[in-house]
């Protein structure tokens, strides 16, 4: 069974500049029953017996100077023909490198607005991480067994895996993140239709260098501190446009690149990325601590 069929039509310097790209692509996502989510990482996220189908289409822009560069991304995306949902999601993302000396700053903006009635779970906008549909899009997060089941899910205090995407407020991982209302009720916002964040790496890896010899030909290790914040869209029933309080995490982090795999060159590098939160504004009540050693594991750089 395909879990996911994408047909793709990108139109490339439409606009008659090598930076500038307009794309367009049709998806369709379909699971008979339980047991074609069963292997799945997040297997509750994903209904089935029912077609999400989507349309979506965007423009990119890349840009360089010296000392800098980046991208900036708009796309929107809407639910399409014979589809079981109704939402229609737009956002906006820009990521930049600057080069300071020997270091490098590594900075994203991400914000999006999302309507319609039944968003599904897996094509949602998630506080800490990727939606189950972008992680579809990787071979190590497609599937169970990479990832330890005891990293997944989501409950009162911060979990292990985290996989860069959505607002990316890495330190919440696995945490449901409840959020109080004027009437005393409690929301969870780990999940949402609109949000938006700032998140920034600061590599110092050429000032301290981790390089053996014997492992300088096929490992590469980046060392950084970070930082992100974000907010939520809180989804009550007078649907005004109320959000979350702000909410943040800090720490340092170290990426480990395996360049070459030996005898099979076939293999794509891989990068697995350890990143320690030390400090959350707000810590689940059960860890209580601002500041306690806390870490996630993670697939390629977080942005």
């Amino acid at each position: 069974m395909t879990d996911c069929s994408k047909a793709c039509y990108t139109l490339n310097n439409f606009l008659k500049k090598e930076t500038t790209k307009l794309f367009g692509y049709f998806k369709s996502m379909y699971r008979k029953n339980s047991s074609d989510a069963s292997y799945l990482l997040y297997p509750s996220d994903w209904k089935t017996n029912l077609f999400n189908n989507t349309v979506t289409g965007g423009v990119s822009y890349k840009y360089s100077e010296i000392g800098y560069n980046g991208e900036m991304t708009a796309k929107i995306t809407s639910s399409s023909i014979y589809s079981d949902y109704s939402f229609s999601p737009i956002s906006f993302e820009n990521v930049d490198h600057w080069r300071i000396g020997k270091l490098v700053w590594h900075n994203r903006i991400y914000a999006e607005y999302g309507t319609g009635l039944n968003r599904p779970l897996e094509s949602s906008l998630y506080f800490a991480g990727s939606n189950p549909e972008d992680m579809m899009e990787n071979a190590y997060t497609r599937s169970g067994g990479f990832v330890p089941r005891d990293w997944l899910g989501y409950s009162s205090e911060t979990n292990h895996f985290q996989m860069g995407g959505g607002l990316n407020l890495r330190g919440y991982a696995g945490y449901v993140a409840p959020h109080n209302l004027n009437d005393q009720s409690q929301v969870f916002i780990y999940r949402g239709n609109s949000g938006a964040a700032i998140n920034s790496e600061l590599d110092f890896d050429e000032l301290l260098r981790i390089a053996p010899r014997f492992t300088r030909n096929w490992l590469k290790i980046d060392s950084y501190i970070f930082a992100d914040a974000g907010i939520m869209k809180i989804n009550n029933e007078k649907k005004d446009f109320t959000f979350s309080n702000v909410r943040a995490d800090a720490g340092i982090g170290f990426a480990l690149t395996i360049k070459k795999w030996g005898a099979f060159n076939g293999i794509k590098p891989l990068t697995i990325r350890f990143d320690m939160p030390l400090f959350l504004n707000v810590p689940p009540a059960l860890e209580e601590d601002y500041f306690k050693f806390r870490y996630v594991v993670g697939i390629n750089r977080s942005f």
